[in-house]
């Protein structure tokens, strides 16, 4: 069975360009079978994600099982057989950004306990389905870096995209929660270069 690596972070810290770089990586294997799988989470269940962007008022209820909607139909579908074919699966954001988007970034007497249990609990399905080891990767890097690098990007931010400040600031709140839940989250230093970052990220799985 393969295992499974999530990169997270915040919008602009560098996600996206890690995992492009770990593609190219990935190609230069000289091997028969490719050794990785890539997918982005929601935007690889097509449908469920532009149902779920159409809204543009947040229900967080709604956002929720959506997302989780649109996780199942990922980790159950493809995914699921290239884990049983022993590759390692790359998730471009996964339920790290389900505990920031649906619960931490609710103000705190707004905020319903029902909601972090049934991310648990739906995310405890996911490993049962999956049989795989999950290991988390936090990118993080301070806020003027990301805003500049947002800057460069000149594309238009989603509902989701507000205020990057905060946004950080949410990261940092979840992973000290679900660190005293026994997760174990590694934190990657996103200012270095970017094959420094590869080989980083390389070193751990």
């Amino acid at each position: 069975m393969g295992k499974i690596i999530i990169i997270e972070g915040a919008d602009g810290v560098g996600k996206t360009t890690l995992v492009d770089n770990l593609k190219v990586y990935d190609v230069s294997i000289e091997t028969k079978d490719r050794k990785f799988s890539f997918y982005k989470e929601p935007q690889d269940s097509k449908l469920i994600y532009k149902t779920l962007m159409d809204f543009s008022s947040e229900n967080y209820y709604r956002d929720l099982l959506l997302v989780f909607a649109a996780r199942f139909d990922i980790w159950m579908g493809k995914m699921k057989q290239d884990l049983s074919e022993d590759r390692t699966v790359v998730l471009d954001r996964s339920v790290i950004s389900t505990f920031v988007y649906q619960y931490f970034s609710i103000e705190k007497e707004n905020r319903n306990e029902k909601m972090i249990k049934i991310i648990h609990t739906l995310y405890k399905i996911l490993q049962e389905v999956a049989k795989a080891d999950v290991h988390f990767f936090v990118l993080s890097a301070p806020v003027d870096i990301v805003y500049k690098r947002i800057d460069k990007r000149n594309i238009k931010k989603d509902r989701f995209e507000k205020d990057i400040g905060k946004n950080i600031e949410v990261y940092n709140e979840t992973v000290e929660y679900l660190n005293t839940q026994g997760w174990s989250i590694k934190k990657l230093d996103a200012t270095q270069k970017p094959q420094e970052l590869l080989q980083d990220l390389l070193s751990h799985i």
